[in-house]
């Protein structure tokens, strides 16, 4: 019995004494007996305080330690997640990279092959072109000396007739016996009015 239970027994008697009522009295017995349930809830009570009290720093250490655990697998979550991206880029830039080599490559060989067969089929071709290409420059050439004489003979032969179309008019114009004149003194002349302006019919045929 704690010493604040004793001193409650002493107030509870004292009462009793004082109130004229004998403590061994059916109904001392009963306040007694009620005192001393009151003190066994008490200490019962006292027990189930502390056992709670136990409990509940007991629930909060592993609530403590729960924590402490999630936080430590939060951040080997988070740094497993960091890592299997960092791992999937590298992944990913690395099958990048292998898929431009192999790509670069086929282009490469295909390059190769395309201008092999372009080159062969330009030495094939070359001498044929190089043929055509003379042969079209010696036709052109021909062309243009057929045309250039062409011209010169027509240039000369307008110029000719310009130096020569007075000289046959007027041996036209002198062919014809009507525009023949004869002096007295017996001479035939041909009359050309366009020289001095005189009519075919001014003299004496």
């Amino acid at each position: 019995m704690t010493e604040a239970e004793g001193q409650a027994r002493e107030r509870l008697l004292y009462a009793l004494h004082e109130a004229g009522i004998d403590a061994g009295s059916p109904l001392g017995l009963l306040l007694t007996q009620m005192l001393e349930s009151a003190e066994a809830l008490t200490v019962e009570a006292r027990a189930t305080r502390q056992s709670l009290m136990e409990v509940l720093s007991a629930s909060e250490a592993e609530l403590s330690d729960l924590k402490a655990s999630l936080v430590e697998g939060c951040t080997v979550v988070s740094d497993l997640r960091s890592a299997g991206e960092t791992r999937l880029r590298n992944q990913e830039l690395q099958m990048q990279r292998e898929h431009q080599d192999v790509v670069a490559k086929m282009v490469a060989a295909t390059t190769i092959g395309l201008r092999d067969a372009v080159f062969g089929q330009l030495r094939q071709q070359l001498p044929i072109a190089e043929r055509e290409f003379f042969h079209e420059a010696r036709w052109r050439s021909w062309a243009r000396m057929a045309g250039a004489a062409a011209i010169v003979l027509t240039i000369g032969a307008l110029a000719g007739m310009a130096l020569t179309w007075r000289d046959a008019r007027v041996g036209a114009w002198c062919g014809d016996r009507l525009h023949i004149y004869r002096s007295s003194g017996g001479t035939a002349y041909c009359h050309i009015p366009d020289l001095d302006g005189v009519g075919p019919g001014s003299g004496t045929q």
